[in-house]
């Protein structure tokens, strides 16, 4: 029988790269794995079929069936789906295909299911051909994440084109995101010879590529959606702390989620979080259902608001045998910083049934100083994950890693669950934990004839000299500084940028003309500072940088270099903006050789 003719192809628009099939292939595999990396509705990504084309089945015949039945959603998702497979040519798993075909399945989860509906995509790539084609399917509720028409990404003698069927309607706003966002992100994939994970955090090639590997990403998506509704947006209202509430209450609700999966329908699971900060992860956990306590060194204002289920505990975590938790079946360590290359250390030494969930950030080594890197080819923060999934084996745990979808570019988690030894081995492994120990310390030890045959000193720690950080946290935001020393870093800077003369007009007048000076390196200032102030600086995070976007109302801080801030228009406030309306004085109308470019009518901040 001929084979049924699809309708031509036009192309929408192109991109030149100088860039093989092979690159391009990769590009779109990243796309394919990962369409939250540019689609920002998108939460997860899940397959639902793979398979490759039989030799049997022509091509255009297989693309004809496909776009008629992508009319009908419920085909793809009722019982009868085999049934559809048979027609469509796909029943079984070809190991070979002479077309070099893929045909995928997939289902999307929407990050706001009150906006968007749970989406299905068929995504067909023939890799000989050079080409993909997407086939979003009709949403049975909410709109679409993917966009309603079949498009086709295709490589042409190095260049990348997007192309519609003939009949489709250029204007539809999905045909023009797909030209504005989808198409360069997928020439700078492309491009790049890195590898690419569907997060950008710097973690190599050593971690995991995808997200939630260890838990159901539909379930989690629909956990998240409660909990954030149940604790997230009354926790950001009273949030008294002086960090951004919605990056660590949410961030908070996403650690909860993750490990409420982890732990399944048990409960109540008794567990200790060790460094717990804020205590929210604590709270949500209790108020779960599950019973568990939370240990600092210093305790935070927003305790004082939790209900008396939520059990925080001001304490000093020393590793030794008086800081193990028999009772505890689970262990937590979420940014526990010193005590995070401890963690799986503790929780072997509990008991024999003790797990934890790990979710590091700042690297330290078993003597509490920072960790230095042992691998010069890959980043420090993938090093210092794979040394403590080491320490992890080495304790008797058969490690899993997996990459967590939370608001922190340090979102690489380890669980430890499972013992790969037997009970009768145990001393052997706590031989090889003492030796872990000792060789991830640089501070001088104790002579050996003051030690236990355990690896323990005299008073049961497991190592001299273990310094946990200070209770009373320093503030090193450059807050703290001398204000003169603050004004005169602040001076020069303006100074520097007024030398250069860029003339900028009022909104509205234009004759009103006003110097909005140069832009400037970073690295062009400093030597301005002189050696004396940057002695005061040196011991502030961030330094100069800090500084000045401390005062964003005169400067604007981007990559590396510095500007003014133009005057803030009183009607450009808007009621999320962080800026308090005429609470401070206007600094260029007190400073600026111009004066202020606005009224004080106009301008957001004090003219007196």
């Amino acid at each position: 029988m001929e084979a049924t003719k699809v309708k031509a192809w036009k192309v929408i628009e192109t991109v030149s790269e100088d860039v093989s099939k092979d690159q391009f292939l990769k590009a779109v595999d990243i796309w394919c794995n990962n369409p939250r990396s540019v689609n920002q509705r998108v939460h997860s990504s899940i397959t639902l079929l793979n398979r490759k084309l039989q030799d049997s089945y022509t091509l255009d015949n297989f693309i004809f069936n496909t776009l008629n039945y992508a009319k009908d959603v419920s085909k793809f998702t009722s019982d009868e789906f085999h049934i559809l497979l048979e027609e469509l040519g796909l029943t079984g798993v070809c190991s070979e295909s002479s077309f070099s075909i893929d045909v995928t399945l997939k289902k999307l989860l929407p990050k706001s299911s009150k906006h968007f509906g749970v989406s299905f995509e068929l995504v067909i790539i023939d890799h000989g051909a050079g080409w993909a084609l997407f086939i979003g399917l009709p949403v049975v509720q909410g709109v679409s994440l993917v966009p309603k028409f079949p498009y086709r990404l295709h490589y042409d003698s190095a260049n990348i084109n997007l192309e519609l069927l003939h009949d489709q309607d250029i204007s539809d706003p999905s045909v023009l995101w797909l030209k504005s966002h989808l198409l360069p992100q997928l020439q700078k994939w492309a491009s790049s010879h890195r590898d690419h994970n569907d997060d950008s955090d710097n973690s190599d090639v050593v971690l995991p590529v995808k997200s939630h590997g260890l838990i159901s990403a539909e379930k989690y998506v629909e956990l998240y959606q409660t909990l954030k509704a149940k604790y997230g947006q009354q926790m950001v209202k009273i949030w008294p702390e002086c960090t951004d509430p919605t990056k660590y209450v949410y961030e908070d609700v996403a650690i909860a989620s993750y490990i409420l999966l982890l732990w399944g329908e048990q409960k109540p699971v008794s567990y200790v979080e060790l460094g717990c900060g804020n205590g929210l992860l604590v709270h949500i956990l209790n108020s779960e259902g599950h019973k568990g306590v939370g240990i600092d060194l210093r305790s935070r204002k927003i305790w004082k608001i939790y209900p008396e289920s939520t059990k925080l505990e001001v304490r000093s975590i020393t590793p030794s045998d008086n800081s193990l938790f028999p009772d505890a079946e689970w262990l937590i360590g979420n940014h526990s910083d010193e005590l995070t290359p401890w963690l799986p250390v503790i929780a072997a030494r509990s008991s024999q049934t003790c797990k934890y969930f790990l979710l590091p950030c700042c690297p330290y080594d078993f003597d509490g100083l920072k960790y230095r890197r042992k691998n010069s080819h890959v980043s420090q923060y993938a090093d210092f994950l794979m040394y403590v999934k080491q320490i992890s084996e080495k304790c008797g745990f058969k490690t899993d890693i997996d990459r967590m979808r939370i608001p922190s570019t340090k979102r690489i988690c380890l669980v430890g669950r499972d013992r790969t030894y037997n009970l009768q081995e145990w001393t052997s492994i706590n031989s090889g934990i003492n030796q872990i120990i000792e060789d991830g310390c640089r501070r001088k030890t104790e002579p050996e004839e003051n030690r236990s045959n355990d690896g323990s000193n005299n008073d049961n720690e497991w190592v001299a000299d273990f310094k946990p950080r200070e209770a009373i946290e320093k503030v090193r935001n450059c807050t703290q500084l001398d204000q003169t020393l603050i004004n005169e870093i602040v001076t020069l800077t303006a100074k520097h940028l007024l030398v250069k003369r860029r003339m900028q007009s009022h909104p509205t007048n234009p004759s009103r003309i006003w110097n909005a000076g140069g832009v400037a390196g970073l690295g062009d200032i400093i030597p301005l500072i002189g050696a004396e102030r940057l002695k005061k600086l040196k011991s502030e995070c961030g330094g100069l940088q800090t500084l000045l976007k401390n005062h964003h109302q005169i400067f604007l801080v981007e990559k590396g270099k510095v500007q003014f801030r133009p005057p803030i228009l009183l009607s450009d406030i808007t009621n999320k903006s962080k800026i308090k309306v005429k609470s401070k004085p206007c600094w260029f109308f007190e400073n600026h050789p111009d004066g202020c470019l606005l009224d004080e009518s106009e301008c957001a901040f004090k003219h007196e």
